[in-house]
């Protein structure tokens, strides 16, 4: 006989320093955090993996689908995946801005992870021997850095402040590449840096940004949270992007970027490797970040959803380890298909209260709360008790 197909999870939070009190908190009915909640990880990663709920009791999910991988995943998935989880579903709660960073390829994911194995924890870019490319998607109007701009672009946003990176600003004149800049400028002497930063303050006064949708007002967000980093100007050499509700951006390996504020889900290959460029207090590798680092524009717009069904959009990307939807249902409406046939779906409710309705079973589902639904399920439906939100990750069928 079967077993139950749809099972809670009980998901963790991370508490990094540029999390928010509110947001994650206030999704789950909760009051205000006593420290910032920055991510609620819902996936198999061993850095925060969530637990089933069945029968025994709380169990890893990487136990549950080693129990049986072809229950849980699906023939095609285990088979792709070694048996294994491929992607990461997150909610993200973007207080104060990100690192600047990138991610590998697969291929520099497993020579890094190599040259790296034995070093301290606090010195690693490379802790697993994933690649990660992530789609996120906004909740509320969420801004980032992403891409490189023009050379041209990068000489006019540090026109007026030429003088005080007189050390670095040559390379942007046409006496080296956007790579030697970027170095130059991200590698500056302290000293160097704080006699620009007096210039750069004098003009962010002058100035007098007016909000988000001005690149200095980020430059000075950013100094006022890593004064002594030169990577505080990025939002003048990279392209600066404002997501609306519902638009996505997809990162491939070596995009380089920097989340500033809003809340997102994000869908991702199961990896936690990051090459950090600065604008953090872990581990900065800036040589291997450029290394890696594709310095290009973004070259997409903001991804715009498709519909399935109704009810149902999803946001397409290159990824194989991972597609992402937004199920969307209303009380007394039609119940809303899940998708996913053939894979294991992880979802998460970010809104209103629902429940998941297989052929013999249903799932409760409200608002913070996170579910697994295995690959050997019946078609799922949503339902609504109130106007509810669902977004689901599930792995894409392999193209024929």
């Amino acid at each position: 006989m079967r077993g139950r197909a749809l099972h809670r999870l009980a998901a963790q939070i991370r508490d990094y320093d540029w999390g928010s009190r509110t947001f994650l908190s206030g999704m789950r009915g909760a009051g205000e955090s006593s420290s910032p909640e920055a991510e609620l990880w819902i996936g198999a990663h061993p850095a925060a993996e969530s637990t089933v709920e069945l029968e025994a009791g709380q169990v890893p999910l990487s136990k549950a689908i080693a129990s049986d991988p072809v229950f849980w995943l699906g023939r095609a998935t285990a088979d792709r995946f070694d048996g294994a989880l491929p992607f990461l579903l997150k909610v993200l709660a973007v207080e104060k801005p990100l690192s600047l960073q990138a991610h590998p390829d697969l291929a520099a994911a497993a020579r890094g992870f190599e040259r790296e194995r034995h070093a301290s924890p606090d010195h690693r870019s490379y802790v697993d021997r994933g690649h990660k490319p992530e789609i996120v998607v906004a909740l509320e109007p969420f801004w980032a850095l992403r891409g490189v701009r023009s050379r041209a672009d990068v000489r006019g946003a540090l026109a007026e402040i030429a003088e005080a990176l007189a050390e670095v600003e040559p390379t942007v004149r046409g006496e080296g590449d956007l790579r030697a800049f970027i170095l130059a400028l991200l590698g500056m002497a302290p000293e160097a840096w704080r006699r620009a930063v007096i210039a750069i303050r004098q003009h962010i006064e002058a100035t007098d940004p007016g909000g988000p949708g001005d690149r200095w007002f980020w430059v000075d967000t950013l100094l006022r949270h890593h004064p002594n980093d030169a990577a505080c100007l990025s939002p003048l050499f990279m392209e600066l992007e404002r997501l609306e509700p519902g638009q996505a951006i997809f990162q491939p390996a070596g995009m380089l970027h920097c989340y500033l504020r809003g809340a997102a889900v994000e869908a991702m290959a199961s990896s936690d490797n990051v090459l950090r460029g600065g604008l953090s207090s872990k581990h900065v590798d800036l040589d291997e970040l450029l290394n890696v680092g594709e310095l290009t524009a973004s070259g997409r717009e903001a991804l715009s959803p498709s519909v399935l069904a109704e009810g149902v959009e999803t946001w397409r990307t290159p990824a194989d380890e991972f597609r992402l939807s937004r199920l969307s249902a209303e009380p007394a409406g039609r119940p809303v298909p899940l998708g996913g046939a053939g894979s294991i779906v992880l979802a998460v409710c970010t809104g209103g209260r629902g429940r998941l309705v297989e052929t013999h079973d249903a799932l409760p589902i409200e608002a913070g709360q996170a579910v697994a639904v295995a690959a050997a399920a019946d078609t799922v439906r949503l339902e609504a008790e109130t106007p509810v939100t669902v977004f689901a990750a599930m792995v894409p069928p392999r193209a024929s």
